[in-house]
């Protein structure tokens, strides 16, 4: 007698395999925010960006899905929903809304770098404002090196390890500069060295010799542009460096 195949466990072992291939998706990389300029304008998911709401977006994830962000700097967490494509930046993994940067302290620096988890939807899930169903946003077509950067699965450890014992400002090989004063370009700040030069080995649009690390006070170890003598020079070179990193911005160094 032929048995009956059991076509309920089969259900179950695959919920139970996808929510567990859900569950193995973590991967690290630099997050930037959505600027006021979007807000009330159509996602590709249709919906409206309302920029105080916890959404986010990503290359290539379903719409609706649920990620949890981690700013690896301060380990501040928040979760997300995927409603958008992007980002299109070489050294960004996700994009996300205002409210969802503020949770995280990103609103200065304007670039972290955190890790990325799926999650459960919560219990109660906010209702969304779905426009008309727009048409395909492709995507752009990755190479194999930008795979490698946007959506590496191990923490990256920089080659560098020495230390910064004094305040100053330092060059990429953490050589103390000796300058008394001058104008600077900051396109990111971070809480210790080591984020700082995983920051810094991610630029490829700035010339190295132009990248410094400046060190003003315990605890904050800002990555710059630099040195200018005046402040038009600085504000010149900041329109252009502003193409890749929009929320950059000149310092006086003292």
């Amino acid at each position: 007698m032929r048995r009956k195949f059991n076509f309920s466990f089969l259900i179950l072992f695959s919920i139970s395999t996808e929510i567990f291939s859900q569950k193995l998706y973590e991967t690290e990389g630099f997050a930037s925010y959505y600027s006021e300029d979007f807000h009330g304008k159509p996602t590709s998911s249709g919906e409206i960006y309302d920029m105080h709401k916890l959404t986010c977006a990503h290359p290539y994830l379903p719409f609706n899905t649920w990620l949890k962000v981690t700013n690896l700097a301060n380990q501040k967490s928040v979760i997300v929903r995927v409603n958008d494509r992007g980002p299109f930046m070489k050294n960004r993994i996700i994009d996300l809304s205002y409210a969802a940067a503020r949770e995280l302290g990103m609103l200065g620096p304007g670039s972290i770098y955190v890790k990325l988890e799926i999650v459960s939807p919560p219990l109660t899930q906010p209702e969304t404002n779905i426009g008309r169903v727009p048409s395909e946003t492709p995507i752009p077509e990755l190479e194999e090196s930008d795979v490698s950067l946007r959506f590496r699965t191990k923490p990256y450890q920089p080659e560098k390890s020495a230390n910064i014992s004094e305040f100053g400002l330092y060059d990429i090989n953490l050589k103390k500069i000796d300058i008394s004063s001058g104008y600077l370009i900051q396109l990111s700040s971070f809480s210790t060295l080591k984020n700082a030069q995983i920051f810094l080995d991610q630029i490829h649009e700035v010339n190295e010799q132009e990248l410094f690390i400046y060190h003003p006070s315990p605890g904050i170890y800002r990555v710059v542009v630099g040195i200018f003598s005046n402040m038009r020079e600085a504000q010149i070179k900041k329109e252009e460096i502003a193409k890749h990193y929009p929320q950059c911005f000149v310092i006086t160094y003292k």
